[in-house]
């Protein structure tokens, strides 16, 4: 229902940031997108917020019937934060370069010159080399099967979205480019490790249940033609 399809996201919402007044999920309930929270929202939970697929409800998406639009919908291009910080001090651009449900975010301060060199095979066109079609074959991979994969990729990337939330005030910012530059290296290149670990630790899991679902697959037809 189209009502279902804006709604459900805003009560999502109330979920994460008021979950002791959210309730069950009520179609014919408007859920508005201003309200305040029960406690202060940290950076990480805007970020789970945005990978949200109704998880632990009717409404979940892996559920057998269910056809929602969840916010942490794998369609998804890009996804992006503004981190407003305290006086004085740059704001933020956390970036995911793929559906935040199975990618991470970084962060990007002042105004590096050199991102076009960053993700220079950022194309149409396959790379396995580059950072974001490993980021894109992580999910699709994931997405094969999220009850066995999706937990070790968010897991993954989630412990290193901490980790640049914690460095982020030790990070030396100064009003260059070339510093700019420098960090954007850093957290990409940090990222980009993490992603070859992620997708080396699915790509294994992903061969063992291959291999488990397929091993037994003669004796299986020998036994069905018997039984015939």
């Amino acid at each position: 229902a189209k009502r279902d399809y804006s709604q459900l996201r805003a009560w999502a919402g109330r979920r994460h940031f008021t979950p002791s007044a959210a309730g069950n999920y009520d179609v014919n309930r408007q859920y508005e997108i201003f309200f305040k929270p029960e406690k202060k929202i940290s950076l990480t939970d805007a970020f789970e917020l945005s990978r949200d697929r109704h998880e632990g409800t009717p409404q979940a998406t892996d559920k057998s019937g269910n056809n929602t639009r969840p916010i942490g919908i794998d369609r998804s291009a890009q996804a992006h934060f503004i981190q407003f910080r305290r006086e004085n001090t740059a704001p933020v651009l956390w970036a995911s370069l793929a559906a935040p449900e199975l990618s991470v975010y970084f962060p990007i301060l002042g105004m590096p010159n050199e991102i076009s060199q960053n993700f220079t095979y950022y194309s149409l066109n396959y790379n396995p080399n580059a950072f974001v079609w490993k980021l894109y074959e992580i999910a699709n991979l994931a997405t094969t099967n999220r009850k066995i994969y999706s937990r070790l990729v968010r897991d993954k990337f989630g412990a290193l979205e901490r980790e640049f939330v914690k460095s982020l005030d030790s990070f030396e910012y100064v009003l260059n480019a070339q510093d700019a530059n420098a960090l954007l290296a850093y957290v990409t290149q940090e990222s980009e490790r993490k992603a070859n670990e992620v997708k080396t630790q699915i790509l294994e899991k992903y061969t063992k249940k291959r291999i488990d679902d397929t091993k037994f697959l003669g004796r299986d037809q020998i036994k069905e033609l018997k039984v015939k």
